[in-house]
């Protein structure tokens, strides 16, 4: 009954509409994000308990790589006196960090990165809300997608380093592509879907792919 209620032109033209709406909205999400991670800058240079250090460590190795030994990551001489780098599944073997690393300090990068994937996972849910589910109520959509965004699942993986759980917050697009596919045989959108499910897997979210892939 949930898909026969979509519109039945429902395709990427949802995105159309909703960048029309006000640059004040986009703000809104962003500052949202910005203000839930804001904690993490206390101590700009410094990095976190527990896992922080380990995947802070394959950033590295990866960096170390690929600028000073100019040669690809696929083996990590530092750790366990050899060991696979790119083909262990936990390493991001494609992350903004790397990106941002030519601009900043690597902890710095890895915590814009926390910010990018917040930011992302709001702007992914309103659109899911908006565009999908039809809910038109601006408190609404904020407390439905601040109740996925900022859940303890997510916060409990973060806040201990576990960057491997960075792609869950993927799922409002992936879920979002998804339906959209399903209800509109738009083929389209189902590879956007693969698409994105793919990215996890690159970006070092094992969990996330299996878990999707089963649901």
């Amino acid at each position: 009954p949930f898909f026969n209620e979509l519109h039945p032109k429902l395709s990427l033209s949802y995105t159309k509409g909703y960048m029309r709406r006000p640059f004040a909205l986009y703000f809104f999400w962003i500052t949202l994000s910005v203000f839930f991670c804001k904690d993490i800058f206390k101590i700009p240079q410094s990095i976190g308990q527990y896992d922080w250090d380990l995947h802070s460590f394959y950033y590295a190795t990866t960096l170390k790589s690929l600028f000073d030994y100019k040669q690809f990551p696929f083996w990590n001489p530092w750790q366990c006196g050899g060991n696979v780098l790119w083909q262990n599944p936990q390493i991001a073997a494609v992350s903004p960090v790397y990106l941002l690393s030519m601009v900043f300090s690597l902890p710095v990068a890895i915590k814009i990165n926390i910010v990018l994937h917040y930011i992302m996972s709001q702007l992914g849910m309103y659109l899911l809300l908006t565009k999908l589910f039809r809910i038109s109520h601006l408190p609404l959509c904020v407390f439905l997608s601040s109740l996925y965004t900022f859940s303890g699942a997510h916060i409990l993986h973060i806040a201990v380093g576990h960057s491997t759980f960075l792609p869950f917050l993927y799922l409002t697009f992936i879920l979002l592509f998804f339906l959209s596919g399903v209800s509109t045989g738009n083929i389209k959108n189902l590879n956007y879907a693969a698409m994105l499910l793919t990215f996890c897997i690159y970006s070092g979210g094992i969990h996330v792919f299996i878990h999707t892939t089963i649901a």
